[in-house]
């Protein structure tokens, strides 16, 4: 991976989403299922987002 800063939520937490791309980061790589986390009796999918580091 490249420098910069990677957060990590749940895709299906839109709010998260949208805060963290206000703040300047993008979405980023697949959206894998988390191994035993539910809600509602369905699987949280990993959402891994990005704000590049300065150039190095």
């Amino acid at each position: 991976m490249a420098a910069g800063c990677y957060p990590q939520t749940t895709a299906e937490d839109t709010g998260a989403v949208a805060f963290f791309e206000r703040m300047g980061f993008a979405r980023h790589g697949p959206n894998p299922v988390v191994p035993g986390l539910r809600y509602g009796g369905r699987g949280l999918h990993q959402q891994t987002m990005v704000r590049p580091g300065p150039e190095g």
